[in-house]
């Protein structure tokens, strides 16, 4: 009944109210309805935010109490995440190496035919100095020269050729006996040469000649006699290159206990021995021997030294004996004692027979 009442009361009011007036109230009236709308929305953001939150705080603490409650997990999660990244770098390794794999051959040749192109157009492919290693007698100007090389020259040349190139070098020197051509970084030609030692001396008027162990003396290699090895033998006016290398040859076949006593050899022939030498020795004792007949008849003075008891000569010449040194005794000249020795035999020889003709002649009478 109230309301009703009330709202009779507004009727009445409103029958009161102008139209202006009453539109007034009704603009009131939607205002008021408008805010009304506006707080409750507003309400109901702040509700959503708060239910937002609460669910992110929840959310939150039961991930942590995962964590906290459950490590085993967490550290397999982990290695399976290393896992799959190894997993996956090896997915893109692989097809990079099987790639290699297939084509190794063709970078390798690649790389081979590259490198020697850089290499034949680069001054290290050219001879670009000479050395010699070691010593020798002869200048290095001298040894490439007569090696046919020139600076500039491609080293290549030297590996193609390298037994005709030692061979040239040896033959251009009589003192060379062998000759070896190696390289040193970068482009450096070492000729290392094995020369013949010196092994005697020959004096021609005041001349000196050295005399190399195959047998061969220098006649362009004239020396002083200051710059000669006292230790080696001096032969006297030897000119002859056969005769030379005859008795360097039976020289050096001798025992160092002789070969190193002999100071000086001088020809002196006789009639019956066209090649009789004379060798003064170290000791003071001298011998005369055949050069034919060195190596047969020298190893015996080793026992005939023990016997001397003075400075000696040991004639070899037809058989041996020994006298004081300078005072031969009277003897028969050489072909004159080998023509008695001849006769003596021949005599021998005519009594052996005459013997056996008459052994023959009473075998004879007595049948």
């Amino acid at each position: 009944m109230s309301k009703n009442n009330e709202e009779n009361k507004e009727q009445e009011e409103h029958k009161e109210l102008s139209p202006w007036q009453e539109k007034h109230l009704e603009s009131e009236a939607e205002l008021r309805e408008k805010n009304r709308l506006a707080e409750q929305e507003a309400l109901l953001a702040e509700s959503e935010e708060d239910l937002l939150v609460d669910d992110a705080v929840e959310k939150k603490s039961n991930s942590a109490s995962d964590e906290e409650g459950d490590p085993a997990e967490t550290i397999m999660e982990e290695d399976d995440s290393v896992a799959s990244d190894e997993k996956a770098s090896t997915e893109e390794k692989e097809p990079i190496f099987s790639v290699f794999k297939k084509m190794w051959a063709v970078l390798l040749v690649f790389l081979l035919v590259f490198g020697t192109s850089a290499y034949f157009v680069s001054p290290y492919s050219k001879i670009g100095k000479f050395q010699i290693k070691g010593e020798a007698s002869e200048s290095v100007e001298s040894l490439a020269e007569a090696s046919g090389l020139r600076l500039n020259d491609k080293i290549i040349h030297i590996y193609l050729n390298r037994g005709r190139i030692e061979r040239a070098i040896t033959k251009s020197f009589p003192r060379v006996e062998s000759t070896k051509l190696s390289l040193a970084f970068p482009n450096k030609v070492l000729i290392a040469v094995k020369e013949y030692p010196e092994i005697a001396y020959i004096k021609h008027g005041e001349d000196y000649y050295p005399v190399l162990s195959d047998g061969i003396y220098l006649t362009d290699a004239k020396i002083t006699e200051d710059k000669t090895d006292k230790k080696l033998p001096l032969l006297v006016e030897m000119t002859d290159k056969s005769e030379v290398e005859q008795f360097i040859k039976a020289y050096t076949s001798l025992n160092e206990e002789i070969s190193s006593q002999i100071a000086r050899v001088e020809k002196t022939p006789s009639k019956a021995t066209s090649d009789l030498l004379t060798l003064d020795l170290r000791d003071g004792n001298r011998i005369i021997v055949p050069l034919s007949e060195m190596t047969l008849k020298l190893p015996y003075y080793t026992s005939i030294k023990e016997s001397l008891t003075e400075a000696s000569d040991i004639d070899m010449e037809a058989g041996i004996f020994s006298y004081a040194k300078g005072n031969p005794p009277a003897k028969e000249d050489a072909s004159d004692k080998k023509a008695t020795e001849d006769k003596n035999q021949e005599n021998q020889a005519a009594d052996g027979s005459n013997e056996a003709a008459d052994t023959q002649n009473t075998a004879t009478s007595g049948q």
